[in-house]
Order: C-alpha cells, then structure tokens, then sequence
C-alpha cells in the first residue's frame, strides 16, 4: 500500500511542477528575443530567426559572413534593386532556382507588394534605409503585424560611422551568430581605427571633392550633403571637404542636391568622385585597366577644373555608400587625398582579406573602382 502511495505522490509532484506538459506542447514552444533595431523601435522575434526578406539585395553581404551559403538557403523575398541582377548573375550558378524560389517583394524605388510578402512568410522583414525603404515599410506595418511578421529597421550609412558595425552586430542578434558578427567587426573596426590615425590633423587644409551621382553629358546628377547619408558623408570620413556643403543655390532634392554648374566651376575642386554612371559592381566587364573614358568631363569648362586636367576623377561601385564593404571607398579616398600619410595602406589588399575571409567569392569576381584617362 506504500508503495502505492508513493507511486501516486511522485505523479502527483511531477504534474503540479509542470513537467508534465504534454510533448506536443513542449515542441511548439518558440524561442523569442527582443531587440532594437536602428530607428529605436523594439521588435520581438523568433529566435534564431530562419527565413527572412530583404529590401535590397545588398543586404545580404551583412548575412554572408554570418550564415554563410545559408544566407541564400534562407531568403524568400527580395526588392527588385541594390544590383539585383549582378547578385543573380554572380549567385544564380552557386545556389540553382534562387531567382524562382526568392519572390520580388517591391519593384526599384518603390512601395512593397504585401501580398508577395505575406505570400512567403518571413521571420522578418530587414528594410534598409535607402531610396524611402523606410517610409514604404511603416506604411505597411499593420498589415506585416497581422500576419505576424515583424519589420526590421537599419540605417546604413547613417551620421555616425557606425552604422555597418551596428547592422552586424544586430543581425547577429537575430540570427543568433553573435561571435562571427563580432570577428566581422573586428575587422571593420581596425580599418577605421587606422584610417583614422593616419588621417592628417584638422589644422590641415582639406581637398575640395565634388561629388556626382549618375550624370552625363547633358545632366548633371545629383550631389549629396555630407551631413546626411551617402557619399557625402563618406566623403567626410575620408578627410575630404564635400562643395555640396558648400552650396547655396542649385535644387534640393531631399538629402540631395544638383549643383549649379557654375558654382563647380568657380570652386574648381581637386577631385571629383562619381558612381552610378557606369555599371560597376560584381561581374562588371568594363574594361581590363580599371580606367575610362567619361561623357561629362567633355561639359562646358570643364577642361579647366583641376580635378580634370590632373586625372582626379574617380567612378566608385554606387551600392559601396551603403554596403558592409563601406570601409573600402572611405580608405581609398583618403589614400586619394592624402598619399603619403597614407602610404602603407593598401585599400584594395584590405578589400582582398575581407572577401577571402568573410564571403562566398573573391574581390576580383567585380570592378569596384575605376580612374577617369
């Protein structure tokens, strides 16, 4: 009879403990954490996350070095820009099907299809802050939350400098990779460290860079203010003087503006650095010297700009302003500016390492800069 009784009391203990939940119960479970993405916002989330969707494709560079071929393995939408067809070019052979299986979320600079996204349902939704990304993915944030899919906001680049580190450092949160995200880091971070102790003090006078995204003979693109987002700013960070600070005319256009094309002129700038006129980037076939010829440099007096009549003219990959590679054009510049402080920097032997130890290809599968003749 005891024995009975204690058979009775340790069934007893076992369920008032709740270690008696049924199996099925205990499998559904699922892990959540919490955490701050970019804008200040709190968002809960499965932990680690599976399957997500991107804004841009060029988001996926900040997964590669923690997932590695899982970062493709676990994408189910993508929008339509950030060089989509490069990445399909370039990844299409290593990961066959990938353009079928991952879904086109939005078109190029435009709102999100939701039901394309509701259709494949994400983990989350990581949307960066370039060409209104954020404004398109808070205007469908009810409906993402309804279908339990919470939205992710980064920044890069933002005011800070630190916005790649602080993008690793979140997806390594999320997808519960924390040590290589802090190996990535790590790395990042020594390249700024170095950039900026070889940088000369502020007592120094600074070059005058003209920036220009995407023109041509008859348009001159837009310029980008160097204390917002951009090439601006990287400009900035590189020890460079940004004219579009120096504006006060020409037409705004949000962060951006198109300079009077008699202001550069009377500013004549040491360099001018451009990007979006050539398609530079992964399996870019412009040429074997890295050197090119460039419409608008034949603009109305433009012969006479010292940046021209010394070969100062430099077109970087565009996506590089907001890409985990950030520390590479910044470097580069500054060894641009600055050549003999910055002498024993190789900024391409940098970008080599980054690519051999962190992601699926080599830094020569693209052409990332090139030189004006």
């Amino acid at each position: 009879m005891k024995k009975y009784l204690l058979i009775i009391l340790c069934l007893l203990l076992i369920f008032t403990t709740g270690c008696g939940k049924p199996r099925t119960q205990q499998q559904n479970k699922v892990n959540e954490i919490t955490i701050t993405d970019m804008s200040g916002r709190k968002v809960t989330l499965k932990h680690p996350v599976h399957i997500y969707a991107l804004s841009t494709i060029d988001l996926i560079d900040f997964v590669i070095p923690l997932k590695g071929k899982g970062a493709f393995d676990d994408l189910v939408g993508v929008g339509n820009s950030g060089g989509k067809k490069a990445y399909d070019k370039m990844y299409d052979s290593m990961f066959p099907g990938m353009k079928e299986r991952v879904k086109i979320i939005s078109a190029h600079n435009a709102p999100f299809d939701v039901e394309a996204i509701l259709q494949q349902k994400p983990d989350v939704l990581i949307v960066n802050s370039a060409m209104q990304g954020h404004t398109h993915a808070l205007a469908i944030e009810d409906k993402l939350n309804a279908a339990g899919i919470p939205l992710v906001l980064v920044n890069i680049p933002d005011r800070s400098g630190k916005s790649v580190q602080q993008t690793l450092a979140l997806f390594g949160q999320i997808f519960d990779r924390q040590e290589k995200a802090n190996e990535v880091i790590a790395f990042i971070d020594k390249q700024f460290s170095d950039l900026q102790s070889h940088l000369p003090n502020k007592n120094t006078d600074k070059p005058l860079v003209y920036y220009e995204m995407a023109g041509s003979l008859e348009n001159y693109g837009p310029s980008s203010f160097g204390g917002s987002s951009g090439w601006g700013s990287l400009i900035q960070l590189a020890g460079g003087e940004n004219l579009a600070d120096k504006a006060i005319g020409g037409k705004k256009m949000g962060r951006s503006v198109v300079l009077d094309p008699e202001f550069i002129i009377e500013n004549n700038p040491n360099y001018i650095i451009l990007s979006g006129c050539n398609s530079l980037g992964l399996g870019s076939t412009i040429g074997v010297t890295h050197q090119a010829v460039f419409s608008l440099l034949q603009r109305s007096g433009w012969d006479r700009l010292d940046a021209v009549r010394k070969h100062h003219v430099f077109e970087y990959q565009h996506e590089f302003q907001r890409s985990i590679m950030l520390f590479y054009p910044v470097l580069s510049m500054a060894k641009t500016f600055y050549p003999e402080q910055f002498k024993n920097i190789d900024p391409e032997e940098r970008l080599a390492e980054f690519y051999k130890r962190f992601m699926l290809i080599k830094s020569t599968d693209g052409l990332w800069k090139i030189q004006a003749k």
